[in-house]
């Protein structure tokens, strides 16, 4: 949905071929793209400027994306035949998996029980500072250079891939 979505408002992005939410052809669900064009900016050779052009280019279009109203907010959901978040507010988001994550660290000594402590404060601070009433945006949810397609010899920015972390977020 969110690839379809950024390409109806003109985001480079490949185009959907087809998409399978059963099991009919393959074991979970599928999405056949067309071929990205250009490299990703992660393997991409140019200058740190032309780099940084591609990076801006890339700014403008992701202000495009979270212009994306969406209910909820959250792991996208299809409900009601529609993308919705998973959940009421922002902080749930976030905070979902937290103490499991915190659990993982905790066992495995990779913080030492004083930052952790502080860690732990500071994410129950969220729930002060964020916002609560406003309706949450389409984020990319796993973007990086490799999800940023930039074309071979020119500074331009060829797409974005990738959206299968599509969140609703702030």
């Amino acid at each position: 949905w969110a690839l379809q979505r950024v390409e109806e408002i003109g985001v480079p992005v490949p185009h959907c071929l087809n998409i399978g939410l059963t099991e009919e052809h393959f074991r979970g669900a599928y999405i056949i793209l067309e071929a990205a064009s250009g490299v990703p900016l992660s393997h991409h050779t140019v200058s740190q400027a032309v780099r940084q052009q591609i990076l801006r280019e890339a700014g403008r279009y992701l202000k495009l994306i979270h212009s994306i109203s969406l209910e909820g907010f959250g792991v996208l959901e299809i409900r009601k035949g529609r993308p919705l978040g998973a959940h009421q507010s922002w902080y749930e988001a976030i905070m979902e998996g937290l103490d499991e994550t915190f659990t993982v660290i905790e066992y495995h000594r990779l913080l030492d029980q004083a930052t952790l402590d502080w860690c732990r404060m500071r994410m129950d601070q969220l729930a002060d500072v964020l916002p609560t009433e406003r309706e949450g945006r389409l984020l990319h949810g796993d973007l990086n250079q490799s999800h940023i397609f930039a074309n071979n010899n020119q500074a331009k920015l060829a797409g974005f891939i990738d959206f299968g972390c599509a969140w609703a977020g702030d």
